[in-house]
């Protein structure tokens, strides 16, 4: 009679080890998957954040240039008109 309980605890181990061992591995294939998609969002996000700086920055160049040359036209009128009133 001892034998019996021994006998069912272990067949109901081995079970429960075999069972489980299916679970696991799906469970890691299905997460693989997420990330792997996350990475690849991240990186198309990261280029895009990329894109919209090198924008940003040749509008702000332009603006700084346009600037730059009205300033330049402010003191070249300056000058000629400093130079006209000295003569």
């Amino acid at each position: 009679m001892n034998r019996n309980p021994l006998l069912i605890t272990c067949l109901c181990l081995v079970g429960f080890a075999v069972g489980c061992k299916p679970s696991a591995e799906q469970g890691r294939n299905v997460t693989s998957e997420p990330i792997d998609k996350v990475k690849n969002d991240t990186k198309e996000r990261a280029q895009a954040i990329e894109n919209y700086t090198f924008a940003q920055k040749a509008a702000a160049v332009g603006k700084m240039k346009r600037q730059i040359a009205g300033i330049n036209r402010d003191l070249d009128e300056t000058n000629f008109s400093g130079k006209a009133g000295a003569k």
